[in-house]
């Protein structure tokens, strides 16, 4: 890609029409970040996006001709990456999508043709909250089902399942035991929020979103495919040990990270564990990065790990476990000067006022210094 302007403006419509919610997800300021990005970028051949998360980085380096690297643990990290940088075309549609969904769910058992399938809502117990008996297991039985597919088709069937889990009522994970979260929304906002989600008996449909979602998704591969000049190259791997194991991986001239372990508040493996349990995977493979003292553990070792790489670029808010000016002190004491670049923006969906909230998105480049 030529036009890096252009080229941004592309990607920002492509992954403007997916279902990429998460915590702490930053499609609202996607082109700020996008244009510090790509100008720290020059010059740098061979870049790393270390926590991919939902991959948008990790194909906008791919998209302007970089050899990109994208790293991440959690398996619908892997799936989104691979599906935005990766994939060369491959669509999730037509007979394979009628397989994929060809099964109804009652009282949380299995119907498919004249077969009763037992046992898929076994996740429901754990979630309870989350999802009802039904969903778990209708969204447990298509993963199932995925895993006959190609690993590009499986991996967006496993996207549009994140998506779905981003259904829950402004991703939070507190829900309740009567659903009466869902039924005060539906009957206060309608169709301007979860109502239209739902059925008459406040499940949703998962069926018609996971079809909607499967569609988005082959869609941004296809798009995607057509606008990048190099395929990056992504790991389901936890970066800071491959940094520590892996000698290649500490050639690349510059990374950026978006590390998971960057909140004061606690609850991401809650936040995340439902997605991985639904893909198979039923625990969280971190260790020591829900608390304050184990981001501090954390940071230490990424910086040791990472001190050949040239350049680091970090995204961090004015929520994150440390202030700005903690952090920034932290990485010069690393050998590293830093500059930084804020932008002020909203975390929530509308129309749930009480679930914004007004944060200040911060872009630190640190630098090895001499």
């Amino acid at each position: 890609m030529t036009n890096v302007e252009d080229g941004i403006a592309s990607i920002n419509r492509i992954i403007g029409q997916l279902p990429i919610s998460y915590n702490g997800g930053k499609k609202p300021i996607f082109t700020w970040m996008a244009d510090i990005i790509c100008r720290e970028a020059v010059g740098h051949q061979r870049v790393l996006d270390g926590f991919s998360g939902t991959g948008i980085v990790s194909a906008l380096f791919a998209a302007i001709g970089k050899e990109t690297y994208s790293c991440d643990p959690l398996q619908t990290a892997y799936c989104m990456s691979v599906t935005l940088s990766q994939n060369d075309g491959e669509i999730l549609g037509g007979d394979d999508l009628e397989m994929v969904c060809g099964h109804r769910t009652i009282d949380g058992l299995i119907f498919e043709g004249g077969d009763v399938i037992e046992g898929m809502d076994h996740l429901a117990a754990r979630f309870h909250g989350f999802l009802t008996r039904n969903e778990c297991a209708w969204l447990t039985m298509a993963n199932e089902k995925l895993r006959r597919l190609s690993p590009l088709r499986q991996m967006i069937g496993q996207c549009a399942i994140r998506a779905v889990c981003c259904l829950q009522p402004y991703g939070t994970p507190h829900g309740s035991e009567t659903f009466g979260h869902r039924i005060k929304q539906k009957d206060r906002y309608g169709n301007d929020c979860l109502g239209h989600y739902m059925n008459s008996s406040y499940e949703i449909e998962t069926d018609v979103w996971f079809r909607k979602y499967c569609e988005k998704f082959s869609c941004a591969a296809v798009q995607m495919e057509a606008l990048r000049d190099e395929d990056a190259t992504c790991y389901r791997a936890d970066i800071i040990s491959a940094l520590e194991e892996w000698d290649w991986i500490r050639d690349v001239d510059m990374a950026y990270f978006d590390p998971p372990y960057g909140r004061r508040q606690r609850g991401y493996a809650v936040d995340y564990g439902l997605s991985e349990a639904l893909l198979g995977d039923e625990e969280i493979p971190f260790s020591d990065f829900d608390t304050t003292e184990g981001h501090g553990r954390n940071f230490v070792r990424l910086m040791e790990a990472s001190s050949g790489i040239e350049k680091i670029v970090f995204s961090y808010s004015d929520k994150s476990w440390k202030s700005i000016p903690e952090i920034v002190e932290e990485i010069e004491r690393h050998g590293r000067s830093v500059r930084v670049e804020s932008c002020p923006h909203t975390h929530g969906k509308t129309p749930n006022e009480r679930c914004k909230r007004d944060v200040v998105e911060h872009i630190l480049i640190a630098e090895r210094k001499g």
